[in-house]
């Protein structure tokens, strides 16, 4: 399970890294409209194509539909890379990144799930979140600093290193759902069962969180740049420290304190820091009480 568990966590530091490149990057490329709609549009995708690779994968298996989406990943950095200031292939290149998101998250997880028992699934969530946290980290810091060098480097590099993870997976990743557990199409519940009941709620609260994620990142490099003068280089640091205390909550905190039965109380608590982080950030009066603030 170790072995799975850990390529797992290095395709989703791949995904994530590749939502999170762009943002210091791209409002150096592009107007503010086309950076925002561009995150949107990735986000977008990911969220409309994340059922239907999940029931895709109930029926056929975890292994295949990983593989197309870290393939389809490599696919949009290289476009990416390759489409300089043109903006139609900008936005195929994150409407691919999307779906591939899409693909690689959601059937990412059910492997996870898959390969975890009812004690283990709680440690291994916290894994999954950390890999997520560590993809927010090196996404920014690798946008902000590589560009220095070459404003395509990053995406050339992702690109590399989807493609690796493509082999990897091929290599190393065994299919978690057996013929057995299969869902035939006849006997798959509808989608909207997934809504009944208290899990509503959470699909609610992810809704809310990740809208005001995406909004806040949208804008804050607009917002900073303004306040502190920072560009794309700064920016990156600034989110690398985020990502990093996003990563050990996830990876330690989670995992050591959080047990089945206190989810409810941790859950509140994370929203109401998160509500005192983005406040305070707007009252910052210098970059560092910025950083910390948004760490928050």
């Amino acid at each position: 399970m170790k072995k799975q568990l850990s390529v797992i966590m290095v395709l989703l530091i791949i995904v994530f890294l590749g939502f999170a490149i762009v943002i210091p990057v791209l409002p150096t490329l592009v107007d503010t409209s086309n950076f925002t709609i561009m995150l949107s549009v990735y986000s977008l995708m990911g969220f409309i194509m994340s059922p239907v690779w999940g029931r895709l994968s109930d029926r056929h298996g975890r292994r295949p539909f990983i593989m197309i989406g870290t393939i389809l990943y490599s696919i949009s950095f290289l476009i990416f890379g390759l489409a300089g200031t043109n903006l139609p292939l900008m936005y195929v290149s994150r409407i691919l990144g999307g779906i591939a998101s899409g693909a690689v998250t959601s059937t990412a997880i059910a492997y996870v799930a898959d390969i975890s028992t009812d004690e283990q699934r709680t440690k291994s969530m916290g894994l999954v979140g950390m890999s997520i946290g560590l993809g927010f980290v090196l996404g920014p810091a690798f946008g902000g600093i590589l560009s220095k060098i070459n404003i395509e480097l990053p995406f050339y590099l992702s690109a590399v290193l989807s493609f690796v993870a493509f082999i990897v997976a091929a290599r190393s990743l065994p299919e978690s759902l057996t013929a057995e557990k299969r869902v035939h199409p006849a006997n798959q519940p509808s989608r909207w069962t997934a809504f009944q009941g208290i899990v509503k709620y959470l699909y609610v609260i992810s809704f809310i969180v990740s809208f005001t994620l995406a909004g806040m990142e949208g804008t804050l490099f607009y917002f900073e740049a303004a306040r502190f003068h920072l560009d794309s280089y700064l920016f990156g640091i600034m989110f690398l420290i985020n990502g990093l205390v996003g990563a050990v909550i996830q990876g330690w905190f989670v995992r050591k304190y959080v047990k089945k039965g206190t989810e409810e109380r941790y859950i509140v608590i994370g929203l109401l820091l998160s509500a005192a982080g983005f406040f305070l950030l707007l009252l910052s009066s210098n970059i560092i009480n910025a950083t910390i603030y948004l760490s928050v």
